[in-house]
């Protein structure tokens, strides 16, 4: 809750939100008044979070993977969003599916990084292996 407030200039409420219990289920439900009961007294901050909580998708359910996804970069957020809205179990395993390999993805690009950091750079048989298979999908191969 405190990143995704501070992601909108209003950290400073973080601790209003902590100490009345303030969840991504909580927060779906709040209005104008009661935000105005958690000392948030600047209409325009009150708009702000208001809109804020409007844009949050309301398929999806609450829980802690719907609090992380505001918090992920967007190539990862979007397949976990998806995946969470989507009801039919053969999508929602396609959209799963995306979800890991754009993390496995990030994760071979970190660690290239790292690599490169380390030694300098790749070795021409470890990059032409790399380039030949990073953008075919992995779990979806099936």
């Amino acid at each position: 809750m405190t990143d995704w407030l501070e992601r909108l200039d209003l950290g400073h409420y973080a601790e209003a939100f902590r100490a009345n219990d303030i969840d991504g289920a909580t927060l779906r439900d709040l209005t104008d008044a009661e935000l105005e009961k958690l000392s948030v007294a600047s209409l325009d901050y009150r708009k702000r979070l208001l809109a804020a909580i409007a844009a949050l998708s309301d398929d999806a359910p609450p829980g802690p993977l719907t609090d992380l996804i505001p918090r992920l970069p967007t190539s990862l957020a979007r397949p976990l969003d998806e995946y969470l809205k989507e009801s039919e179990p053969k999508f929602k395993l396609w959209d799963a599916c995306d979800a890991v390999e754009d993390l496995l993805r990030l994760l071979v690009f970190l660690g290239i990084g790292e690599l490169c950091r380390m030694r300098g750079e790749l070795p021409d048989d470890l990059r032409r292996d790399l380039c030949q298979v990073i953008e075919l999908p992995t779990l979806g191969n099936w």
